[in-house]
C-alpha cells in the first residue's frame, strides 16, 4: 500500500444475534474490523523499525445490518501526520454500505514511552 493509496480487507459476519437487539453483535463486528483496518493501514505507512501507531478514537455509522455472508472494508487516509493520522473505513457488503467508521491513531516512537515521565518530589 501507497502512503496516500487505500487498503482492504474480507470478513465474515458474525452469525449470532442478541435476543432483545438482533443486530448489536454485527454492529460491534463491524467496529472491531473497522479498527483493525484502520490500524493495520496506519502501521503498514509509518516506518516500523522506528515508529508505531495506536488508537486514539472510533466512530462509526451503521447503515444497514449485516447478520451473514461476507463483507469487505476499505481504509482511506485523510490525514498522516508525524504525530496522528486520521483514517476513513467503509464496510461493504456486495457493493451496499454497511458501516462508515472515521478512526483516528497516535503515532508513536518506538523506545519512547507512552506515559509522562513522573517527576520526583522530595
Amino acid at each position: 500500500m501507497s502512503r496516500s493509496g487505500t487498503t482492504s480487507s474480507p470478513g465474515a459476519c458474525p452469525s449470532t444475534t442478541a435476543p432483545n437487539n438482533r443486530s448489536a453483535p454485527a454492529r460491534r463486528a463491524s467496529v472491531v474490523l473497522a479498527e483493525t483496518i484502520g490500524s493495520t493501514a496506519g502501521n503498514l505507512v509509518v516506518d516500523i523499525k522506528t515508529h508505531y501507531c495506536v488508537g486514539l478514537e472510533i466512530n462509526a455509522n451503521h447503515v444497514r445490518s449485516c447478520t451473514e455472508g461476507f463483507v469487505e472494508g476499505t481504509a482511506r487516509p485523510l490525514h498522516l501526520g508525524k504525530t496522528t493520522q486520521i483514517w476513513e473505513i467503509k464496510i461493504t457488503q456486495d457493493e451496499r454500505l454497511v458501516c462508515v467508521s472515521r478512526l483516528t491513531l497516535a503515532v508513536l516512537e518506538r523506545g519512547k514511552s507512552a506515559q509522562p515521565s513522573k517527576s520526583s518530589t522530595s
